[in-house]
């Protein structure tokens, strides 16, 4: 089952990197299934927001585990986030 969490009502309009946090025990509680984070509304996210969000999760499972169970939608530099999950050497094309 997936489970799709709206990072513009978690987080809100004008979120900073620390608001990642606000999503990290959404995404670590249902990890074992699907996660689908919707942008919609929110421009474009700091690689850095991405790095604070996902970080422990890449160490604790794996950059392909969190490729394959972690999904986005309506994200604008969708490239920046595949960056930090499958790291800066993957081919990002």
């Amino acid at each position: 089952m997936a489970h799709i969490l709206n990072v513009l009502e978690i987080v809100g309009e004008d979120f900073t990197c620390q608001d990642a946090i606000l999503l990290k025990s959404s995404i670590k509680s249902n990890l074992n299934d699907i996660v689908i984070l919707d942008f919609q509304g929110i421009g474009t996210v700091p690689t850095t927001f991405f790095y604070t969000l996902l970080s422990d999760a890449i160490y604790d499972r794996g950059r392909e585990y969190i490729y394959n169970h972690l999904q986005v939608k309506n994200l604008s530099n969708f490239n920046d986030y595949k960056m930090v999950v499958l790291g800066a050497s993957q081919n990002l094309c």
